[in-house]
């Protein structure tokens, strides 16, 4: 319960109006505070910023490690091209949570942008890799059967055999690989929404990480503000009511009574 000092007509005594918080006001935008199914947008997206700064830092020490065995300018270009882009999402990904900490909306709607972008160049690349090795699929068999020691027998009965083994097993480890490019790229594109949709809020709906507490009190927390308490920039004023005593008040005690003394 809150109570506004303002005086009017029918507070003649400087009695604080009573104002009633209506904890059962529905959210209009209940529908979009949420990611993931069921968790609240902000730790959602805390989730996510957290998950790519360390799978950034751990992709592009993965790439930078297989430079020193890449034995082509394939895999040489796509090592370094991936360590860069993995590199810069960690990055991304340490500036994003710092603007939302300090509440800076523009930096978070810019970030939000380059991680659009490198989605999609992350999926373009991904997407390379993965046509190479469709390309390559009759050197992956080929190396398969001269793996083989009975296929090196020539004459061996079982050589056509280990053949048809290798070509079967390539194209299911392609397969398999196809339907987890198109998984984690389907992911990767909603998470890069949800942090534009947040970041597009941001400047509307302030996040309360560093309002200071007011006479020392802590900001009340109602069911409107689900996700975060509210802030001098985004308050809603609650609603307010008259209040109608349910029994006599004696006229000593109410001060619009025009009893005179006697």
């Amino acid at each position: 319960m809150a109570t506004n000092t303002q005086r009017d007509s029918a507070n003649l005594k400087g009695t604080p109006t009573i104002t009633i918080v209506d904890s059962v006001e529905p959210n209009r935008n209940d529908r979009m505070r949420s990611c993931c199914m069921c968790v609240p947008e902000l730790v959602g997206v805390f989730s996510i910023l957290s998950m790519y700064f360390f799978l950034g830092i751990l992709g592009a020490a993965a790439s930078f490690v297989n430079l020193g065995s890449a034995d082509n300018a394939i895999d040489i270009g796509f090592s370094s091209v991936s360590g860069t882009l993995n590199t810069f999402v960690a990055i991304a990904s340490a500036l994003g949570i710092t603007a939302i900490r300090k509440e800076k909306p523009v930096l978070m709607r810019r970030l939000s942008i380059a991680f659009w972008i490198l989605t999609v160049l992350m999926l373009l690349l991904n997407l390379i890799f993965f046509i190479l090795d469709i390309k390559s699929k009759d050197e992956y068999v080929e190396d398969c059967e001269s793996n083989s020691s009975i296929a090196s027998i020539a004459g061996s009965e079982q050589s056509e055999l280990i053949a048809a083994y290798c070509k079967r097993a390539v194209n299911t480890s392609l397969i398999i690989g196809g339907f987890k490019f198109a998984i984690i790229e389907i992911i990767s594109m909603y998470f890069a929404y949800v942090i534009f949709r947040f970041a597009k809020r941001m400047k509307k709906e302030v996040l309360p990480f560093t309002a200071e507490p007011v006479d020392g009190q802590k900001t009340p927390t109602y069911f409107v503000y689900s996700t975060q308490p509210p802030t001098s920039t985004n308050w809603v004023p609650p609603p307010t009511y008259s209040v109608r005593p349910t029994f006599p008040i004696p006229d000593d005690y109410n001060p619009d009574s025009k009893n005179t003394p006697n």
